[in-house]
């Protein structure tokens, strides 16, 4: 797999890379404006209240409380794309780009170094949004119960041992499942940002481009599984807003199990969803490193 290949390469002792070092030391453009919001507690005061009341105010509007996962993504999605839009854009600026494609290492250590030090300045909102994935995938895991078929006569044959322990490892196989599922999506989501960071010649370009990049990744995953939800056998009721948000938000996993019927059709679309993105991820992992040399 392309995705795991890619966590493989990246450097054991890349604290010891001085290209990471050279990332980090560049600060994200959000960071000053992070800064001044920490300092000032009229500000703190302020920021909270506005993002209190946006959660209350969508949860009660669209009358789901999936809408408060919502939020926090789309902050995830656009700071990643704020923190990713100058990796290379700002080398080609200053024209530092040349002298870091002669570095022994290679062009593709160079960009995972440099792109694992970006994300060092978003580490404490990876490990919130990484705690908001595992509540999501303890209700995913839970939602998976709808896949077992109900009432015991559909199930004469099976003793009760062998029930209880479907209720034991399909919950959990399924929570993992969602967990490598987000992690996927957010490193294609990553790996665009990084091929788009490349395509770019100047900063401002690179930090619009990228964001734009990063979101519309998330919006295609999102209509896509729309289509297929349109395209089952008697169709999927999209006027329930809380599918509409599950979709937005945990992704097609969870949209799934809610949408379709059969436990067939829901294990070769996750299936599907899986390999196609991971080969998606290797195809645009060449393409950042073709379009950065």
């Amino acid at each position: 797999m392309y995705s795991w290949k890619l966590f493989q390469r990246i450097k054991r002792d890349i604290l010891n890379s001085p290209i990471y070092w050279h990332e980090v030391g560049y600060a994200p453009v959000w960071q000053g404006a992070a800064a001044r919001v920490a300092r000032s507690a009229t500000m703190r005061y302020v920021l909270a209240g506005t993002v209190g009341l946006t959660l209350i105010l969508g949860t009660m509007t669209v009358n789901s409380p999936v809408f408060a996962c919502l939020v926090p993504l789309v902050v995830l999605l656009v700071v990643t794309g704020l923190t990713l839009g100058p990796t290379i854009a700002r080398e080609r600026a200053h024209q530092t780009w040349i002298l870091l494609q002669i570095m022994p290492s290679g062009v593709e250590s160079v960009l995972l170094d440099k792109l694992v030090g970006a994300l060092s300045w978003i580490q404490g909102l990876l490990v919130f949004m990484g705690m908001l994935l595992v509540v999501g995938a303890l209700g995913t895991g839970l939602l998976s119960l709808l896949l077992l078929p109900t009432g015991r006569g559909l199930t004469p044959d099976l003793p009760d041992t062998v029930l209880c322990g479907w209720l034991l490892i399909l919950p959990t196989a399924t929570a993992a499942l969602f967990v490598v599922d987000r992690v996927q999506q957010y490193m294609l989501a990553v790996i665009v940002a990084l091929a788009t960071s490349a395509t770019t010649r100047s900063i401002t370009a690179g930090l619009f481009w990228t964001t734009l990049a990063v979101v519309g990744t998330w919006v295609l995953e999102a209509a896509i599984t729309v289509v297929v939800l349109l395209a089952q056998p008697g169709g999927t009721d999209l006027a329930n807003r809380t599918l509409l948000l599950v979709i937005a938000t945990f992704g097609p996993l969870p949209s799934y199990m809610l949408g379709i019927d059969s436990a067939g059709r829901v294990v070769l679309l996750i299936a599907a969803t899986l390999i196609v993105r991971d080969l998606l991820i290797g195809f645009m992992w060449r393409l950042a490193v073709r379009r950065a040399q």
